[in-house]
């Protein structure tokens, strides 16, 4: 016979086994992560992070919304009163924010794109408490037209020491192309840049998704994705420049200031970052196409400060990475959407893995600094973390100054409406690598969704008895209800009629050991 007591159930995905001690940080929101639905129904996609010197996370993303998050891993309410900016209103659009930059003055400089008759870059300057800084701009914001196009993206940008403003940028036409745009600290245009402050660059003749970083001697190096023709099915080259402090290129830099490099025949590749390194060396990673383009791999791939590949990195300068799912099996497509370099000069990435009749999941992994697998960074060099299940990305990364990892990204929780999700890893994880696998293999929960019930089974695989302690947390980590029972059975039915349609969290303990689950009530 079941035991069965009142309860509302939601959602549940088991968390990944991470091998060592790194693993999600309790200590950050208790479950490691916060999932911030801000707007119901809406695409919440939290494409880039930010630490703030006090340790406060800031994260940006689709509808031009900015959320802070406290160190714990909650949201921070001091600012903008709500913990997030939200400009339009429920803007559900694919206007973004890019970039969040913290610059000299303390203020909160974001970097996007917005569409109104057309595209244009977005500039909007914050105060530190979440309230617009109406001394740059126009009451804060700034949009900039980069010229006739019929769309046009965003890259990144810098904040450079004397104060201007570098953003990378696409516009596609007739085809694409690569655009660096310098501004002053008000977002003003910095004319005698390129022509009239935008330097376009033509790499082949399309050219999309460029990045820049910003050399010592005042030299953008400009990466991206570069073609002969926009048509479909055409293969991408990863194109390499060097521009002058002026916007025009230094032909001393390869072949007229370019070089194209094509990592494998026949097939493209990704780009997605650009990191300069101390001795100039650059670092690109993103995904590699194989099989004729109909899956990938994530790669790194290291050049010397010449544009050449260093053969010491890596194979012949490139580290291909394939991310192993749950059940043990390759993943079809690997993707990288994020890295960045630890002060012991290791690489963290992160992105996404997907593959047939598996939905994405949220992949982070490391690299020693030549390139090789760090094998003492969760399971042979590489994490999977569940959020939600339906569809987890992971888009950028940041490591604090104590060593942990920040990940941000989204997770659908419906047909139509995903959450920004930002998790924090720690190596001194306080779920071990056995805890977490016996939540994965043993205890399951069925269905989920539910909706007016839900079955915890395998609690004797896991618990020799006894009192179990059961505590029901929303999804932003709040307690809602405790319950303790005397296990007798292997499994126990749970009714949900009390509880609202929503994500909750459910952590079972007898007092040694603890299992985290969550699950979704529909």
């Amino acid at each position: 016979m079941k035991n069965r007591f009142l309860l509302p159930v939601t959602f549940l995905v088991g968390f990944f086994s991470f091998s060592q001690n790194w693993g999600l940080d309790q200590d950050f929101n208790t479950v490691g992560y916060n999932a911030t639905d801000l707007i119901v129904n809406g695409d919440d996609y939290a494409e880039c992070l930010t630490i703030q010197d006090d340790g406060k996370i800031l994260v940006g993303g689709y509808g031009l919304r900015i959320a802070r998050y406290n160190t714990d891993g909650t949201l921070d309410t001091s600012f903008n009163t709500m913990g997030y900016t939200s400009p339009f209103g429920n803007n559900v659009g694919l206007n973004y924010i890019k970039q969040i930059i913290i610059t000299p003055t303390n203020k909160i400089l974001g970097v996007g794109a917005i569409f109104t008759t057309k595209w244009y870059i977005y500039l909007v300057q914050y105060n530190m408490n979440g309230t617009l800084d109406t001394t740059f701009g126009t009451n804060g914001r700034k949009n900039i037209d980069v010229g006739p196009s019929i769309t046009m993206t965003v890259g990144n940008a810098i904040y450079t020491s004397d104060n201007k403003i570098l953003i990378a940028t696409n516009s596609y036409l007739s085809d694409g192309d690569y655009n660096i745009v310098k501004t002053n600290k008000f977002g003003d245009l910095e004319t005698s840049f390129g022509t009239n402050g935008i330097a376009t660059l033509d790499g082949m003749n399309n050219d999309l998704e460029g990045r820049i970083a910003l050399r010592p001697d005042g030299k953008i190096l400009l990466s991206g994705n570069s073609n002969n023709s926009p048509a479909s099915g055409t293969y991408k080259q990863h194109g390499l420049m060097l521009v002058n402090a002026d916007g025009t290129l230094d032909t001393t830099f390869g072949n007229n200031g370019k070089i194209f490099t094509n990592f494998e025949t026949n097939n493209s590749q990704q780009i997605k970052n650009l990191t300069l390194l101390n001795d100039n060396s650059v670092l690109i990673s993103g995904a590699l196409y194989t099989n004729n383009q109909t899956a990938s791999d994530g790669f790194v791939a290291k050049y010397n400060s010449n544009g050449v590949l260093d053969p010491s990195f890596g194979t012949n300068g490139v580290s291909s990475v394939s991310f192993v799912n749950s059940n043990g099996f390759l993943g079809m497509s690997d993707y990288i959407n994020g890295m960045t370099i630890q002060n012991d000069s290791k690489i963290v990435i992160v992105g996404l893995t997907t593959g047939y009749q598996m939905s994405n999941k949220f992949c982070v992994a490391r690299l020693n600094a030549n390139g090789t697998i760090d094998s003492t960074f969760g399971t042979n060099g590489q994490m999977l973390i569940p959020i939600y299940g339906y569809d987890d990305v992971a888009l950028d990364v940041k490591t604090q100054s104590d060593g942990k990892i920040v990940v941000s990204g989204t997770t659908k929780i419906a047909n139509f409406d995903r959450s920004y999700v930002v998790a924090r890893l720690t190596p001194n994880s306080t779920l071990s690598t056995s805890e977490i696998a016996h939540q994965d293999n043993l205890l399951q929960l069925f269905p989920n969704p539910a909706k007016n019930q839900i079955t915890i089974s395998g609690l004797n695989s896991y618990f020799s008895g006894g009192k179990l302690s059961t505590v029901f947390l929303t999804i932003d980590g709040k307690e809602l209800k405790t319950l303790e029972w005397i296990n007798s059975s292997d499994s126990i039915d749970v009714d949900l009629n009390n509880f609202s349609t929503g994500i909750y969290i459910l952590k079972i303990s007898d007092g040694s050991n603890e299992v985290i689950k969550k699950f979704i009530k529909q």
